[in-house]
């Protein structure tokens, strides 16, 4: 029973390329606060890639800044709530090259190699180049573009706007906006083929949000949602795939309609 209960819960992730261990990529786009973690670790078999989020270096870039490092000094004392100096940061990071660094650290030192590791690439994807550059330098790394996949969390920036509100680490509301309309413009770029992005893998779309999710109730009939001490366990979500590995999307198709309403009802 348990083992079948095991499964079927299995059955409800994402899995790019039916769960492949080697040699795939996912790109994790969505604005910020649309409900990316979650999305990684509830929605899709995240224990199987290695993941990078470059919000994590800008913090630590910042801390070790405020600790006195000389290598960090250009952004000692920069506010990460103020979209200026966000900027400042995102432009150090690659003037630094970390980003890269990290990044060839773990495809490994080989990148010619026969079993490349499996990545998560957490974006916003909020600026127009971000997906092809990325794109280019992973097939250069040696991974397929068949095997680059794309997931977008698509949440509604209104409900983003009120979650980044509640949070200790807030956002100004400008930089939540810019994020879900840049993601928006970037993904719908990259659906409809307006790019020059060497991505030519699988295309999920979650829709993002309470609503969107069920969970599965207690002998009580609460929901095992996380609260009160709960534990999270989702019986379902919404979502839908846009793209097949390999293959063009259906443009015209009611899927990619459907999708295109969600679009312009969702996001700035």
């Amino acid at each position: 029973m348990i083992r079948r209960f095991r499964k079927y819960l299995q059955e409800k992730l994402i899995l790019p390329n039916k769960g492949k261990r080697y040699g795939q990529v996912v790109i994790l786009a969505g604005g910020a606060a649309s409900g990316k973690t979650f999305a990684k670790k509830h929605f899709i078999r995240s224990e199987d890639y290695k993941v990078i989020d470059p919000d994590q270096v800008k913090y630590l870039m910042v801390a070790l800044a405020n600790k006195g490092s000389e290598a960090f000094k250009d952004v000692k004392g920069v506010d990460m709530t103020n979209p200026d100096d966000i900027q400042k940061v995102h432009n150090t990071m690659n003037d630094m090259r970390l980003g890269t660094r990290r990044r060839d650290i773990m495809y490994g030192d080989n990148p010619n190699r026969s079993e490349l590791p499996n990545l998560m690439l957490d974006r916003t994807l909020a600026w127009g180049t971000e997906v092809t550059s990325i794109t280019r330098k992973l097939v250069k790394a040696g991974y397929k573009p068949e095997n680059i996949h794309v997931i977008w969390v698509l949440t509604d920036f209104q409900f983003a706007l009120k979650v980044n509100r509640k949070r200790k680490r807030t956002l100004p509301d400008e930089v939540i906006m810019f994020t879900h309309k840049g993601a928006k413009t970037s993904l719908v770029n990259l659906i409809f083929g307006r790019t020059s992005a060497l991505m030519n893998g699988e295309v999920y779309v979650i829709y993002g949000g309470p609503q969107n999710t069920v969970y599965y109730v207690d002998e009580k009939g609460k929901p095992l949602d996380g609260k009160d001490g709960r534990p999270i366990v989702i019986k379902n979500f919404e979502y839908v795939k846009v793209k097949e590995s390999g293959k063009k999307p259906d443009r015209t198709g009611d899927i990619i309609k459907k999708l295109m309403v969600k679009v312009s009802q969702l996001t700035p």
